[in-house]
């Protein structure tokens, strides 16, 4: 699971801004600053293992809004610079685990690289922790460039008391995308730890990263299929059935029912009123819009993290807070709750929440975006105990409404 998430280079994210990822975390602010790059950075990380087989790669192909690496960089650095990724990880038995990844031009290496596209490499991978008796490692997998093929990795460990000084530990290792692809053959402390943190990276993929795009649908989706092939699975709660989670929430949220049916040996979920099917064309768009953000959340496990596209569009403002109920329920089953929101609605009830219930303060982030020249320009808003902000930017959400709402008084 990661808990703490940052990023540089990236688009308009030029410095990273450390995010908590745990809990429920909303963000939200001005267009074209920063919001979607973000949340795209953490899609294309989820990417990495299950698209890297020549060599640990950065696949841009993957998320259709990316272009290249050249496109990709942030434009106030120079092509020699790197995407970096910094994560906070939880490891089991480990206090903490701090993993960098730096992933650069794949033609900063000519040598022997040849008629290649516009691609970024894992140049090196930087992994500190704290085991569960005190003691600190400091490790990196750096790239070796020495022309060989298939492009190995050196492992070095840095000594704490002088981090110019590297011991060589093992040449020649081997990855699949993040994902050791070699045995380690060393016996040594804090090298069991090391291979636990590599086995959580390798955990990071698109099963445990989910992501639901603002425009959504029940069929492209393949929500039926999902439904049918995992009815039976008992969900985060570690007691209900996707079938009956799903029927719960359809009827809390949408106050509506669902019946799923087989049809050319395909299955098919309609709509039932007064005991009559529709297709789901032929009822409310909204509801195309919130099964699948609710099916995701019902199929996640502990520890995953579901990504949510602005939750709202097409839905009527009481869905809309209908949504926020079910986010809490799986953030507090474990489940982590990422959204890129502008609905005032939402997070007026959000606020609402953590007034009712002060526990929720601490499992809650909200951070706002404005764009500053080419970087972005995020804040934390801390939400009070009473459900009140700490502070109100010019361009929080729908603060035109607002404004507009005390000129009619």
């Amino acid at each position: 699971m990661i808990k703490k998430y940052s990023v540089d280079n990236f688009k308009i994210h030029k410095e990273g801004y450390n995010f908590n990822l745990e809990g429920f975390t909303v963000l939200t602010g001005t267009n074209n600053s920063g919001k979607s790059s973000l949340t795209q950075s953490i899609r294309l990380l989820s990417k990495i293992n299950g698209n890297s087989i020549s060599y640990p790669r950065l696949p841009f192909e993957e998320v259709h809004e990316l272009g290249d690496f050249s496109s990709t960089l942030n434009k106030k650095v120079s092509r020699s610079e790197s995407i970096k990724y910094i994560l906070s990880l939880y490891v089991k038995d480990l206090k903490f685990c701090n993993v960098e990844l730096e992933f650069d031009s794949i033609y900063n290496y000519d040598n022997f690289f040849i008629d290649m596209l516009d691609q970024a490499i894992l140049r090196k991978m930087d992994i500190y922790f704290e085991n569960k008796n005190g003691i600190l490692k400091n490790y990196e997998f750096v790239i070796n460039i020495d022309g060989s093929t298939p492009i190995t990795y050196n492992l070095n460990e840095i000594m704490l008391d002088n981090q110019k000084k590297r011991i060589l530990l093992q040449d020649r290792i081997l990855f699949r995308g993040i994902v050791l692809n070699s045995i380690l053959s060393l016996n040594q402390d804090g090298i069991s730890e090391l291979i636990n943190v590599c086995t959580c990276l390798g955990n990071i993929n698109e099963s445990s990263i989910k992501y639901i795009p603002a425009i959504r649908s029940v069929e492209t989706s393949n929500i039926p299929s999902t439904i049918e092939n995992s009815r039976d699975r008992v969900t985060f709660d570690g007691k209900t059935s996707l079938i009956n989670a799903f029927n719960y929430w359809t009827n809390k949220i949408l106050n509506s029912e669902f019946k799923l049916k087989i049809e050319s040996n395909k299955p098919k979920l309609v709509a039932l009123e007064n005991n009559i099917e529709f297709e789901l064309s032929q009822i409310g768009f909204g509801n195309n819009q919130i099964i699948p953000i609710l099916v995701a959340i019902l199929t996640a496990k502990k520890g995953d993290l579901v990504i949510i596209e602005n939750p709202e569009v097409h839905l009527h403002p009481k869905w809309k807070t209908n949504l926020v109920k079910l986010f809490y329920y799986a953030v507090k089953y474990g489940v982590n709750i990422l959204i890129e929101t502008q609905s005032l609605e939402i997070i007026n009830r959000i606020r609402v929440y953590v007034k009712k219930d002060n526990s929720l303060k601490d499992i809650t982030s909200l951070y706002f975006f404005e764009k500053n020249g080419l970087e972005a320009n995020v804040q934390k808003i801390q939400i009070e105990e009473t459900g009140s902000l700490d502070l109100w930017p010019d361009d929080f959400v729908d603060k035109v409404t607002i404004e507009d709402s005390f000129k009619l008084l």
